[in-house]
């Protein structure tokens, strides 16, 4: 017979399981993943995708299918234009990636959020003023045989590198799997294999190695920290010359690389050298600036801000990542600075605008202070 303790007792356990599941979904609802854009640029990048239907998110209802009727196919190119062809008609475009969001014009829309992106899967997301909730365009991926676009002759075949690697083939066939193939050594000949060793050393390579070297010691003798810094992103789309890509990285040693895209300019590259004094400084500034201790994602938290996502020029998120060997810190700003009108939509620390000040200045040659503000 259970006494009444243990009936109190088992009814608070049973209430306790049930809060704490449901504060469990919620957070999983609530949280969402690092977006890692770079990935997602390699999965849809040179792929032809053959639209299959448009859903609506909030109910997973089915809204629309393609059939003879309406037959759309995409192709996002490495050039940042993108193919489309809508029933028989082709018509090419500018596009642009920040982050999870797509900048590709399309049916009244500017912007497209990625929801997700396979090997075969492709799903664009995007909501609209006069409609509520929002709504998904589901691709899959089609071969270049079954695709509407037509190849230049001078242009290589697409390849999907998914096979087996050389090491892996290697341990297989130490292992005696039958996939291996041939033997070890397929060598005919009688002579040896010349060990490390014996070959003579690269100029090149040990002169290149040198160079390297050099860059991460200053004069003083002062050795270059280890800090990775990228900033991508930032600023509005829209004016005469959109910009589609403007990516700046500082690597490990001051080595500097920048990009830079707009629809009218070809893609340009640039690297350099940072003095090491000057980087060992910005990499003091951003550990003294606390950007280690900031959100992840600073969003909009006003009316205002969200209607503002879907006017023009359309604003392009900002991402800032930095990496010191032992943490790694990427913080994502949805609208960064101020518009046209000087309104500052998104409450962001003044330490981040100091970070990416920094990197501004210093990665375009300006001089900038690096005392205590």
């Amino acid at each position: 017979m259970v006494t009444p303790f243990f009936r109190t007792v088992i009814l608070f356990c049973v209430l306790l399981l049930g809060t704490t599941t449901g504060v469990l979904a919620q957070a999983e609802q609530t949280s969402s993943p690092s977006v890692d854009s770079a990935l997602i640029e390699r999965t849809i990048v040179e792929a032809k995708w053959r639209y299959v239907y448009t859903m609506h998110v909030g109910s997973k209802t089915i809204i629309h299918e393609a059939g003879k009727e309406y037959d759309f196919y995409l192709y996002f190119r490495y050039d940042y234009t993108a193919e489309e062809f809508l029933n028989g008609r082709y018509e090419r475009k500018a596009w642009a990636l920040a982050g999870d969001q797509i900048f590709y014009p399309f049916r009244n829309v500017n912007v497209f959020r990625v929801t997700q992106a396979g090997r075969q899967n492709l799903a664009l997301e995007f909501t609209q003023p006069n409609s509520k909730g929002a709504y998904q365009y589901h691709f899959v991926r089609v071969t270049d045989e079954d695709a509407p676009f037509i190849k230049p002759v001078n242009q290589l075949p697409t390849v999907l590198v998914e096979g087996i690697t050389k090491q892996k083939r290697k341990r297989r066939r130490l292992k005696g799997d039958e996939i291996a193939g041939v033997k070890k050594n397929r060598r005919w000949w009688p002579f040896r294999k010349r060990k490390e060793s014996d070959k003579a050393p690269n100029a090149k390579r040990e002169k290149r190695q040198k160079e390297k070297e050099e860059r991460r010691v200053s004069r003083q003798g002062v050795a270059a920290v280890d800090m990775m810094i990228e900033l991508t992103g930032g600023g509005f789309f829209g004016g005469i010359d959109p910009v589609m890509r403007d990516y700046t990285v500082i690597k490990s040693g001051g080595r500097l690389v920048k990009e830079f895209k707009s629809v009218q300019t070809e893609l340009r590259r640039t690297a350099t050298d940072l003095d090491v004094e000057e980087y060992n400084s910005l990499a003091e500034f951003i550990e003294n600036k606390g950007f280690f201790d900031l959100d992840r994602v600073y969003d909009c938290s006003s009316e205002a801000c969200v209607n503002r996502k879907r006017l023009k020029p359309t604003p392009i998120p900002l991402r800032i990542a930095v990496s010191n060997g032992k943490r790694k810190k990427v913080v994502n700003i949805a609208i960064w600075g101020q518009d046209n009108r000087g309104i500052r939509y998104v409450d962001y620390p003044q330490e981040l605008e100091d970070v990416i000040q920094a990197v501004l200045k210093v990665s375009n040659g300006a001089e900038y202070s690096f005392a205590k503000k």
